[in-house]
Protein backbone atom coordinates (compact mmCIF):
# COMPACT_ATOMS: atom_id res chain seq x y z
CA UNK A 1 0.00 0.00 0.00
CA UNK A 2 2.70 2.60 1.24
CA UNK A 3 4.70 1.86 -2.18
CA UNK A 4 1.73 2.29 -4.42
CA UNK A 5 0.80 5.68 -2.67
CA UNK A 6 4.50 6.94 -3.19
CA UNK A 7 4.50 5.60 -6.57
CA UNK A 8 1.66 8.28 -6.90
CA UNK A 9 4.04 10.93 -5.99
CA UNK A 10 6.35 11.15 -8.20
CA UNK A 11 9.09 13.52 -7.08
CA UNK A 12 9.13 11.50 -3.85
CA UNK A 13 9.37 8.00 -6.08
CA UNK A 14 12.34 9.09 -7.99
CA UNK A 15 14.00 10.49 -5.12
CA UNK A 16 13.70 6.80 -3.43
CA UNK A 17 14.65 5.40 -6.55
CA UNK A 18 17.85 7.40 -6.94
CA UNK A 19 19.12 6.35 -3.35
CA UNK A 20 18.10 2.77 -3.69
CA UNK A 21 20.60 3.05 -7.04
CA UNK A 22 22.86 5.00 -5.18
CA UNK A 23 22.78 2.22 -2.52
CA UNK A 24 22.89 -0.93 -4.96
CA UNK A 25 26.35 1.01 -6.47
CA UNK A 26 28.10 0.91 -3.30
CA UNK A 27 27.11 -3.06 -2.66
CA UNK A 28 27.64 -4.21 -5.19
CA UNK A 29 30.76 -2.36 -6.21
CA UNK A 30 32.68 -4.45 -3.72
CA UNK A 31 31.56 -7.71 -4.97
CA UNK A 32 32.94 -6.25 -8.65
CA UNK A 33 35.79 -6.62 -10.54
CA UNK A 34 36.44 -2.51 -11.09
CA UNK A 35 40.49 -2.66 -11.91
CA UNK A 36 40.48 -5.10 -13.93
CA UNK A 37 37.46 -3.74 -16.29
CA UNK A 38 39.68 -0.77 -16.87
CA UNK A 39 41.75 -2.81 -19.14
CA UNK A 40 39.09 -2.71 -21.98
CA UNK A 41 38.82 1.07 -21.89
CA UNK A 42 38.87 2.02 -25.62
CA UNK A 43 41.10 -1.27 -26.51
CA UNK A 44 38.80 -1.37 -29.80
CA UNK A 45 38.47 2.27 -30.86
CA UNK A 46 38.06 2.92 -33.71
CA UNK A 47 36.61 -0.71 -34.61
CA UNK A 48 33.02 -1.64 -35.40
CA UNK A 49 30.97 -4.82 -33.63
CA UNK A 50 28.09 -6.86 -34.29
CA UNK A 51 25.66 -7.70 -30.95
CA UNK A 52 24.00 -10.81 -31.45
CA UNK A 53 20.30 -11.23 -30.41
CA UNK A 54 18.78 -14.98 -30.37
CA UNK A 55 15.77 -13.77 -32.18
CA UNK A 56 14.09 -16.17 -34.92
CA UNK A 57 15.58 -14.54 -37.58
CA UNK A 58 19.14 -14.65 -36.58
CA UNK A 59 20.72 -18.10 -38.49
CA UNK A 60 23.95 -20.04 -38.12
CA UNK A 61 24.77 -18.99 -41.86
CA UNK A 62 24.88 -15.22 -40.38
CA UNK A 63 27.19 -16.46 -37.69
CA UNK A 64 29.34 -18.34 -40.50
CA UNK A 65 29.67 -14.51 -41.74
CA UNK A 66 30.26 -13.04 -38.64
CA UNK A 67 33.78 -15.49 -38.16
CA UNK A 68 36.14 -12.79 -38.41
CA UNK A 69 34.29 -10.19 -36.82
CA UNK A 70 33.88 -8.44 -33.48
CA UNK A 71 30.78 -10.04 -32.12
CA UNK A 72 29.00 -9.85 -28.91
CA UNK A 73 27.04 -12.76 -27.80
CA UNK A 74 25.21 -14.09 -24.56
CA UNK A 75 23.13 -16.69 -22.42
CA UNK A 76 22.45 -20.09 -24.32
CA UNK A 77 24.18 -19.21 -27.52
CA UNK A 78 26.76 -22.01 -27.00
CA UNK A 79 23.81 -24.29 -27.98
CA UNK A 80 24.87 -23.71 -31.73
CA UNK A 81 28.41 -23.90 -31.21
CA UNK A 82 28.23 -27.37 -33.04
CA UNK A 83 27.13 -25.79 -35.60
CA UNK A 84 29.61 -23.20 -36.80
CA UNK A 85 32.96 -22.53 -36.31
CA UNK A 86 31.74 -18.99 -35.55
CA UNK A 87 32.61 -18.01 -31.78
CA UNK A 88 31.49 -14.56 -30.15
CA UNK A 89 34.63 -12.42 -29.12
CA UNK A 90 32.68 -11.76 -25.88
CA UNK A 91 29.99 -13.54 -23.51
CA UNK A 92 27.80 -11.63 -21.51
CA UNK A 93 24.78 -12.83 -18.95
CA UNK A 94 22.94 -10.14 -16.89
CA UNK A 95 19.94 -12.33 -15.75
CA UNK A 96 20.40 -13.26 -12.16
CA UNK A 97 18.35 -16.43 -11.91
CA UNK A 98 20.86 -18.01 -14.69
CA UNK A 99 24.16 -15.98 -13.85
CA UNK A 100 25.53 -19.31 -12.27
CA UNK A 101 24.53 -21.90 -14.43
CA UNK A 102 26.08 -19.76 -17.52
CA UNK A 103 29.11 -19.20 -15.78
CA UNK A 104 29.62 -22.71 -15.43
CA UNK A 105 28.99 -23.68 -18.74
CA UNK A 106 31.33 -20.90 -20.39
CA UNK A 107 34.20 -22.36 -18.66
CA UNK A 108 34.26 -24.88 -21.11
CA UNK A 109 34.42 -22.60 -24.29
CA UNK A 110 37.15 -20.55 -24.34
CA UNK A 111 38.52 -20.64 -27.47
CA UNK A 112 37.91 -17.47 -29.42
CA UNK A 113 36.45 -15.48 -26.63
CA UNK A 114 38.28 -13.11 -25.25
CA UNK A 115 36.19 -11.92 -22.23
CA UNK A 116 32.74 -12.94 -20.56
CA UNK A 117 30.73 -10.85 -18.05
CA UNK A 118 28.73 -11.53 -15.32
CA UNK A 119 26.93 -9.61 -13.13
CA UNK A 120 28.48 -9.37 -9.40
CA UNK A 121 25.22 -9.45 -7.65
CA UNK A 122 25.34 -13.43 -7.89
CA UNK A 123 29.22 -13.32 -8.16
CA UNK A 124 29.79 -16.01 -4.77
CA UNK A 125 27.61 -18.65 -6.40
CA UNK A 126 29.66 -19.05 -9.76
CA UNK A 127 32.11 -22.02 -8.83
CA UNK A 128 35.03 -22.86 -10.75
CA UNK A 129 37.88 -21.13 -12.09
CA UNK A 130 37.02 -19.48 -15.68
CA UNK A 131 39.35 -17.86 -17.84
CA UNK A 132 38.80 -14.34 -18.70
CA UNK A 133 35.85 -13.83 -16.89
CA UNK A 134 35.17 -10.74 -15.42
CA UNK A 135 32.19 -9.57 -12.61
CA UNK A 136 30.24 -6.18 -13.50
CA UNK A 137 28.56 -3.67 -11.06
CA UNK A 138 24.80 -4.52 -12.06
CA UNK A 139 22.43 -2.20 -11.68
CA UNK A 140 18.58 -2.67 -11.80
CA UNK A 141 15.80 0.67 -13.25
CA UNK A 142 12.40 1.63 -12.50
CA UNK A 143 9.74 -0.85 -13.55
CA UNK A 144 6.85 1.22 -13.60
CA UNK A 145 8.05 2.80 -17.26
CA UNK A 146 8.21 6.99 -15.54
CA UNK A 147 12.12 7.47 -14.84
CA UNK A 148 14.32 6.57 -17.74
CA UNK A 149 17.05 4.21 -17.64
CA UNK A 150 20.72 5.39 -17.21
CA UNK A 151 23.14 4.43 -19.91
CA UNK A 152 26.84 3.89 -18.72
CA UNK A 153 29.76 5.55 -19.92
CA UNK A 154 32.11 3.43 -17.43
CA UNK A 155 31.56 -0.11 -17.09
CA UNK A 156 34.07 -0.23 -14.47
CA UNK A 157 31.66 1.79 -12.00
CA UNK A 158 28.40 0.41 -13.18
CA UNK A 159 26.30 -1.51 -15.86
CA UNK A 160 22.59 -0.52 -16.13
CA UNK A 161 20.29 -3.17 -15.98
CA UNK A 162 18.39 -2.00 -19.24
CA UNK A 163 15.44 -5.17 -19.17
CA UNK A 164 18.19 -7.18 -21.81
CA UNK A 165 21.06 -8.75 -22.08
CA UNK A 166 21.69 -6.58 -25.37
CA UNK A 167 21.52 -3.40 -23.11
CA UNK A 168 24.25 -4.48 -21.20
CA UNK A 169 26.72 -5.52 -24.86
CA UNK A 170 25.62 -1.33 -25.79
CA UNK A 171 27.51 -0.25 -22.78
CA UNK A 172 30.36 -2.82 -22.88
CA UNK A 173 30.82 -2.19 -26.45
CA UNK A 174 30.66 1.90 -26.12
CA UNK A 175 33.48 1.67 -22.95
CA UNK A 176 35.23 -0.51 -25.48
CA UNK A 177 35.37 2.23 -28.09
CA UNK A 178 33.63 0.74 -30.92
CA UNK A 179 32.62 3.24 -33.21
CA UNK A 180 30.08 1.48 -35.01
CA UNK A 181 27.76 -1.18 -33.51
CA UNK A 182 25.66 -3.62 -35.45
CA UNK A 183 22.43 -5.04 -34.01
CA UNK A 184 21.43 -8.75 -35.52
CA UNK A 185 18.79 -11.25 -34.29
CA UNK A 186 17.05 -8.30 -32.18
CA UNK A 187 13.46 -9.33 -33.25
CA UNK A 188 11.68 -7.50 -31.00
CA UNK A 189 8.66 -9.93 -31.10
CA UNK A 190 8.07 -12.47 -28.71
CA UNK A 191 4.53 -15.19 -28.59
CA UNK A 192 4.05 -13.34 -25.18
CA UNK A 193 4.93 -9.90 -24.02
CA UNK A 194 3.43 -7.13 -22.32
CA UNK A 195 3.78 -3.60 -20.89
CA UNK A 196 3.83 -1.14 -18.03
CA UNK A 197 0.23 -1.38 -17.41
CA UNK A 198 0.21 -4.95 -16.95
CA UNK A 199 -1.35 -5.68 -20.37
CA UNK A 200 -0.60 -9.21 -22.01
CA UNK A 201 -0.69 -9.72 -25.31
CA UNK A 202 0.00 -13.37 -27.66
CA UNK A 203 1.40 -13.20 -30.82
CA UNK A 204 1.03 -17.28 -32.04
CA UNK A 205 3.23 -16.68 -34.67
CA UNK A 206 6.44 -15.76 -33.43
CA UNK A 207 8.67 -17.53 -31.99
CA UNK A 208 11.23 -16.96 -28.71
CA UNK A 209 14.26 -17.45 -30.44
CA UNK A 210 16.66 -18.80 -33.33
CA UNK A 211 17.58 -22.07 -31.53
CA UNK A 212 14.08 -22.59 -29.72
CA UNK A 213 14.25 -26.69 -30.56
CA UNK A 214 16.65 -27.02 -28.31
CA UNK A 215 15.02 -25.31 -25.13
CA UNK A 216 10.94 -26.09 -25.58
CA UNK A 217 10.88 -26.72 -21.64
CA UNK A 218 13.07 -23.48 -20.78
CA UNK A 219 11.01 -21.34 -18.24
CA UNK A 220 11.12 -17.34 -20.31
CA UNK A 221 10.00 -14.54 -18.79
CA UNK A 222 7.22 -12.97 -20.13
CA UNK A 223 9.00 -9.47 -21.89
CA UNK A 224 8.05 -6.16 -20.92
CA UNK A 225 8.44 -4.48 -24.13
CA UNK A 226 7.72 -0.76 -23.23
CA UNK A 227 10.70 -0.72 -20.86
CA UNK A 228 13.07 -2.56 -23.18
CA UNK A 229 12.08 0.06 -25.65
CA UNK A 230 12.80 3.02 -23.43
CA UNK A 231 16.26 1.68 -22.61
CA UNK A 232 16.78 1.05 -26.45
CA UNK A 233 16.08 4.83 -26.54
CA UNK A 234 18.09 5.95 -24.23
CA UNK A 235 20.92 3.70 -26.06
CA UNK A 236 20.64 5.69 -29.52
CA UNK A 237 20.90 9.09 -27.19
CA UNK A 238 23.50 8.52 -25.46
CA UNK A 239 25.51 7.15 -28.84
CA UNK A 240 24.38 10.32 -30.90
CA UNK A 241 25.70 12.20 -28.18
CA UNK A 242 29.19 10.63 -28.06
CA UNK A 243 29.50 9.85 -31.80
CA UNK A 244 28.97 6.27 -32.00
CA UNK A 245 26.80 4.99 -34.90
CA UNK A 246 24.33 2.17 -33.69
CA UNK A 247 22.19 -0.05 -36.23
CA UNK A 248 19.75 -2.71 -36.57
CA UNK A 249 20.82 -4.99 -39.02
CA UNK A 250 18.18 -7.89 -37.80
CA UNK A 251 16.55 -9.26 -40.76
CA UNK A 252 13.24 -8.25 -40.11
CA UNK A 253 11.80 -8.14 -36.56
CA UNK A 254 9.88 -5.31 -34.64
CA UNK A 255 12.80 -2.82 -33.25
CA UNK A 256 12.68 0.19 -35.00
CA UNK A 257 14.51 2.40 -32.65
CA UNK A 258 17.61 2.29 -34.61
CA UNK A 259 18.45 3.11 -37.92
CA UNK A 260 18.04 -0.09 -40.19
CA UNK A 261 21.24 -1.24 -41.99
CA UNK A 262 20.51 -4.66 -44.75
CA UNK A 263 22.82 -7.19 -42.88
CA UNK A 264 24.18 -8.69 -46.41
CA UNK A 265 25.73 -4.95 -47.75
CA UNK A 266 28.22 -4.86 -44.66
CA UNK A 267 30.74 -7.43 -46.38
Amino acid sequence: MIKEILKKNQTIYEGMCKGYAKWQVYKNSLKSDTRDLRYFKNKYQGNRCFIIGSGPSLTVQDLDILEKEYCFASNKIYTVFQKTLWRPTFYVVSDNDITSEMYAKSITFDEGVQAKFFPANFRELCKGENKNAFFYNYIGCDTTGKIKPDFSGDITKKIIEGYSVAYVAMQIAVYMGFDEIYLLGLDFSWPIYKDCAGNIYENGHAKHRFYEENHEKDEISIPNIELMENAYKQARLYCEMNNVKIFNATRGGKLEVFTRKDFDSLF
